[in-house]
């Protein structure tokens, strides 16, 4: 599977990456599931919208960009995360040497 990360300015980094597990490995490592799980367990007290689709086709949420293939399956993702994470991000993408 294909990864990638690079960094987008000073305070922001991007990953991209192929299978979902390791997307959401990513994501939790970025903070950009807590609030969604939050809101699925009825424990946050935001005023956003709850999502109203199954956990399994929104748990990636907060991906910046998700790669269907013809059938219209999600593949990859394009996962935005402070640049404070780069070392955790880097390790899990990145094969050890």
């Amino acid at each position: 599977m294909a990864s990638r990360v690079w960094k987008d300015g000073t305070r922001r980094g991007i990953a991209y990456v192929e299978g979902r597990e390791t997307a959401e490995r990513i994501m939790t490592i970025a903070g950009r599931r807590r609030l969604l799980e939050a809101a699925l367990n009825g424990t946050t007290q935001t005023r956003r919208r709850i999502p109203t689709a199954p956990a399994e086709e929104i748990a990636l949420d907060g991906a910046m960009a998700v790669y269907s293939d013809k059938r219209g399956r999600p593949f990859a993702w394009q996962i935005p995360f402070d640049i404070k994470c780069w070392e955790k991000v880097a390790a899990v993408l990145e094969p050890a040497k």
